[in-house]
């Protein structure tokens, strides 16, 4: 799945990054459920500073997703927000954060 944001074009985009999702099966978080929570309600608050993402199934518990980022602070910052931290307690996810060079 790859979305592309009508406020920036892919060549304004300055970094790409992936972010790898776990889920713990036994909070009852899956990749199904994630990408539907993600696509409705996280995607269109990043729109500002991501051009373009995609996201894939590694299994039934494990994501990832790539970004085309122009301010990577502002996307990290917003992964480790309080509400975020909670989130990701309350539904057994974590992140892993990779900066990629091209």
């Amino acid at each position: 799945l790859r979305n592309q944001s009508k406020h920036q074009s892919v060549k304004e985009a300055k970094m790409n990054i992936c972010v790898v999702s776990t889920f713990d099966p036994t909070k009852g978080l899956n990749f199904d459920k994630f990408k539907e929570i993600y696509t409705n309600n996280a995607a269109p608050t990043l729109a500002d500073y991501i051009s373009e993402w995609g996201i894939a199934k590694i299994n039934d518990y494990k994501s990832v997703i790539t970004y085309n980022c122009s301010d990577a602070d502002r996307l990290v910052a917003w992964l480790s927000t309080d509400d975020m931290k909670q989130w990701n307690a309350d539904n057994g996810c974590s992140d892993e954060i990779y900066f990629l060079n091209k």
